[in-house]
């Protein structure tokens, strides 16, 4: 033993360095796995926003396109014209105002002639 205490010294290190990395290393794939379902969550809640504004656009879009069907059957009962120039002004309008019905009722009342209610 006295001729090889190198090679003793050697063989209690690797084992010592073993033993401590070794937690390290379950403590460094605890992390990892946390970073990663952490991660995954996040995706998760960004593809729920994104599914929530589709929806929310294609609401808004057929909100849009019922209250121009509405406009253009009014004048279609009063025997009156919907040109291009009318019916663009109209869809500026709604466009303009998604959030306020009421402004958009005013607006449209006053372009038409009608009394709109959206």
């Amino acid at each position: 033993m006295k001729s090889h205490w190198e090679l003793t010294l050697a063989v209690l290190s690797f084992i010592i360095i073993s033993a401590v990395s070794r937690n390290k290393t379950r403590s460094l794939t605890m992390v990892l796995d946390e970073t990663k379902k952490l991660y995954n969550n996040e995706i998760d809640v960004i593809n729920l926003s994104y599914e929530s504004q589709i929806e929310s656009i294609l609401d808004v879009e057929k909100k849009r396109k019922e209250a121009l069907e509405r406009i253009e059957e009014k004048y279609k009962l009063e025997n009156k014209s919907f040109d291009k120039k009318k019916r663009k002004e109209v869809e500026n309008v709604l466009k303009e105002n998604l959030d306020d019905p009421g402004a958009i009722t005013k607006r449209l009342s006053d372009i038409t002639g009608f009394d709109i209610v959206l």
